[in-house]
């Protein structure tokens, strides 16, 4: 049944969270409704999850602790260590450079939603606009890639 709903859908992702919450809410969660705590066992849920939460903090502060107190001359320098592990250079990678066909293509397959983005542009009025952007778009793509920087005024946080 699930198979064919997915295979019928046309947004498979949305088809295959819904296909999870069906099966997951049909079975049933165990859940902790008691615990041995020092010896003694308890139903108290309150307590259960302290000792929990107490458990897995204590488990992160193990952690730091043992990475603290381990010799200096152990760590690996990251860099190092990929350094030692590639030894062959790599070949280099060509990218070919874009093409007004493909970005033109890219914006005409954007949904038309009414939301925006950082520059308050919608897809509505980029595919309205496409016959003059594509040029100066594959432009600074094809320079992007050349010159393997990215401008700052691109760059949002």
């Amino acid at each position: 049944m699930y198979n064919t709903q997915l295979a019928n859908s046309d947004n498979k992702p949305k088809t295959t969270w819904n296909t999870i919450k069906t099966i997951t809410n049909k079975k049933n969660v165990n859940n902790i409704l008691m615990m041995q705590i020092d010896g003694k066992i308890t139903t108290h849920y309150q307590t259960i999850a302290e000792k929990c939460n107490h458990y897995y903090v204590s488990v992160t502060d193990n952690i730091d602790n043992n990475k603290s107190t381990t010799d200096n001359s152990n760590k690996i320098n990251p860099l190092n260590y990929l350094y030692s592990v590639f030894k062959q250079s790599f070949t280099n990678i060509m990218v070919k450079n874009t093409t007004t066909y493909e970005i033109e293509k890219i914006i005409t397959e954007l949904k038309s939603k009414k939301s925006r983005g950082y520059d308050e542009i919608t897809a509505r009025i980029l595919k309205i606009n496409s016959p003059f952007i594509v040029s100066p778009l594959t432009c600074i793509y094809n320079r992007m890639l050349t010159t393997g920087t990215f401008p700052g005024r691109l760059k949002f946080f």
